[in-house]
């Protein structure tokens, strides 16, 4: 009958919850501005590095995700009702906070264990990289995107120190790009 049709469609259709395209509207200042921020912090990081000549040390590769978590909270604080108005918003939230405590961990960790930099920043990737690809089986499959730019980057920083920073470098802003693009465009 047409109320099982109905029922049916209705079971196997994403609602408003689960929709990017719900609230996008209101997203996409936010999004376009949150990530023009991310990308200025990451470009003048990797300024600094490129003039002074220096690897980062392992205290300041732990500051550089604690940064960014506390800029992401501050603006769900600031803008929830744009950023999170439904299920999807909160989804892709959540894989950017729990991607960002894994990292805050894994390098307090790699401090307190002398880990070099270059090895810690390949693992991060790494890690990174299989979170995301849970995170396209389990939310959106858009995250297959952000898991490859993650491995890739594990596997480039793998080649040896010089590449790790320009590797996490490229796949932070790939990621975010595609993500700000997702979720408010």
């Amino acid at each position: 009958t047409m109320s099982d049709l109905l029922h049916a469609l209705e079971r196997r259709l994403p609602g408003p919850e689960l929709d990017p395209a719900v609230g996008r509207r209101e997203r996409r200042p936010v999004a376009a501005m949150l990530s023009a921020a991310g990308l200025a912090i990451l470009v003048s990081m990797a300024a600094v590095r490129a003039s002074t000549g220096a690897q980062p040390s392992m205290r300041q590769m732990i500051l550089i995700p604690i940064g960014a978590l506390a800029f992401h909270a501050a603006a769900a604080l600031i803008w929830r009702r744009r950023l999170l108005g439904n299920r999807f918003a909160w989804n892709v939230l959540a894989v950017v906070w729990l991607g960002g405590v894994t990292v805050v961990v894994h390098r307090i960790l790699a401090l307190r264990f002398h880990q070099p930099v270059a090895e810690v920043l390949t693992v991060d990737m790494f890690a990174l990289g299989m979170q995301h690809l849970v995170a396209a089986l389990l939310f959106e499959a858009w995250f297959v995107f952000t898991a490859t730019f993650f491995l890739v980057g594990a596997l480039v920083a793998s080649l040896g120190a010089p590449w790790a920073f320009a590797a996490m470098l490229a796949s932070v802003v790939a990621s975010y790009a595609l993500a700000a693009i997702r979720v408010g465009m």
